[in-house]
């Protein structure tokens, strides 16, 4: 998984060997003879490089590819330049209709800046140590003892291990139903074993003949959509100690399954159903097949989310890709993105933004940091305090150039002019490693550093936003060509990380928002 940065006067892509991240944030900075650092921190546990384009900087990691688009206002009097930044989301609006069946229901969030819609869930286990459902009442009951482990997906939290073995699962007595209406279940999953036929993810037996059995599962080493017949089948093998995204979408009005593995399109079947499956228990870590045989999982299961409606392939990119997304628009800040990562924000304000709410950072002491972010890199420490090792993927030079970099042994760096007063900016930095690190300013490519391998943590970093913390805690900081590790004034907006690397389309769209 990865993390970019995207502003609307910066954007960071950096990509990691097996992820990307795309972050937005809005800044503004103000200093005296130099323009301070915005500085961000992340984590991976794969090795990330970076690309970056802006008029202001935004950083994204990667295990694949990310993107980063940022904005900023600077203001510039006779002694010191103010940079304000603003980020834009790099996701795509998407229908904000929604269809409820029986006794759930779907709650949609729509961002005023009309460019991301984050859809909320029918149903979400996050599997925080227990196997409640966080927002209906489909709340489960563990069999044969299964554990939680930490970390999680989401890098601080559980996740649910479950034994093959052992006979392992979760089952949700109270009856969904699915008859006669589209649907999409998503999860996260990492198997620790893949040589049996099939391993079962989630299902719902209702009576065990064609279109009346629910059955999501691994077969054969590849996903599969089962109504007990009519089968969706993936076309991509599937490793083991590999945390994955799968979605199964079944759409009712064109009775079309779709399955989708990490955000992309794995399999596609039409003519399928009705589904029929009314009642019968969901079980998420099992399957009974045909025979009466229970099929098992084996590995660790996180975030597994119902939503009654057909989600759009745009959405479900989001949803496996978004690895945060920090809008600032609401206190007690915290991470809007589908992974509900913590974040936590010290001598900060909330301000008016470009488009909605803005963070201020005002003081020496201000900063706002995310913790545990699992395989995302950006301001990037292996300590809270700033310090260990860590890497400073965008500021500011000491002549207010906005820079975004990459680490592979040394730094790579895109540097770009020093940016307008008074003007919102959209920064846009992408990471891959065929790309290298890119630098967008407004849209406009500003230049590249080349192909360009990441060199990661192999760890759990900290992201750290506006302050390198080196003053706070008796030295540390990080080491970096052009970037001055001084403290960012000014405001952030929209501050978002994709673990892939955003397309020329993307960032268009981000820049002309």
């Amino acid at each position: 998984m990865g993390v970019s940065l995207a502003v609307r006067m910066l954007v960071w892509v950096l990509e990691l060997a097996t992820s990307s991240i795309t972050i937005i944030v809005t800044e503004t900075t103000t200093t005296e003879n130099t323009t301070t650092t915005a500085t961000t921190t992340a984590t991976t546990t794969t090795t990330a490089t970076a690309t970056a384009t802006s008029t202001t900087t935004s950083t994204t990691t990667t295990s694949t590819t990310t993107t980063t688009t940022i904005t900023t206002t600077s203001t510039a009097t006779a002694t010191t330049t103010t940079t304000t930044t603003t980020i834009t989301t790099t996701t795509t609006t998407t229908t904000t209709t929604t269809t409820t069946t029986t006794t759930t229901t779907t709650t949609t969030t729509t961002s005023s800046d009309n460019n991301y819609i984050f859809i909320r869930w029918s149903s979400l286990w996050k599997f925080d140590n227990d196997a409640s459902d966080s927002i209906e009442n489909l709340s489960g009951v563990a069999i044969n003892s299964p554990s939680y482990v930490t970390p999680g997906i989401t890098g601080n939290e559980y996740a649910l291990s479950l034994v093959r073995s052992n006979a392992q699962y979760i089952t949700i007595a109270i009856d969904q139903n699915f008859a006669y209406t589209s649907f999409t279940v998503e999860m996260w999953f990492y198997a620790t074993s893949l040589n049996q036929n099939t391993y079962g993810l989630f299902s719902q037996m209702d009576n065990g003949t064609t279109d009346r059995d629910l059955l999501l599962m691994i077969n054969y080493g590849v996903l599969k959509m089962s109504f007990f017949s009519d089968d969706a089948i993936g076309a991509t093998s599937l490793s083991t100690n590999t945390w994955y995204h799968a979605t199964f979408v079944y759409d009712y009005p064109s009775q079309t399954q779709i399955v989708y593995l990490n955000g992309n399109q794995d399999a596609i079947h039409t003519s399928a159903g009705p589904y029929l499956g009314a009642t019968g228990a969901i079980n998420i870590g099992m399957y009974i097949d045909y025979t009466n045989t229970y099929d098992y999982f084996d590995g660790n299961i996180d975030q597994v989310s119902i939503t009654m409606r057909s989600k759009s392939a745009t959405e479900i990119l989001a949803d496996a890709t978004l690895t945060t997304w920090h809008s600032f628009d609401s206190t007690p800040y915290s991470d809007s993105g589908p992974l509900g990562l913590n974040a936590n924000a010290v001598s900060v304000t909330s301000v008016s933004g470009r488009m909605n709410q803005a963070i201020s950072f005002t003081s020496s002491a201000s900063y706002y940091q995310q913790q545990q972010v699992d395989q995302v890199l950006f301001k990037f420490s292996s300590k809270t305090t700033g310090q260990g090792w860590c890497v400073d993927l965008m500021g500011f030079s000491s002549t207010g150039q906005i820079i975004a970099t990459g680490w592979y042994t040394t730094y790579q760096q895109v540097v770009d002019p020093i940016l307008p007063a008074n003007i919102w900016t959209n920064v846009i930095s992408t990471y891959s490693k065929t790309n290298g690190v890119r630098l967008y300013v407004n849209g406009t490519l500003i230049g590249t550093t080349g192909s360009l391998n990441y060199l990661a943590s192999q760890s759990v970093n900290i992201l750290t936003l506006a302050n390198p913390l080196q003053g706070m805690n008796g030295g540390g900081g990080c080491t970096s060509l052009s970037i001055v590790p001084n403290i960012y004034v000014g405001y952030l907006e929209e501050f978002r990380v994709y673990s892939r690397e955003l397309s020329s389309a993307d960032i268009s769209t981000l820049a002309n928002l």
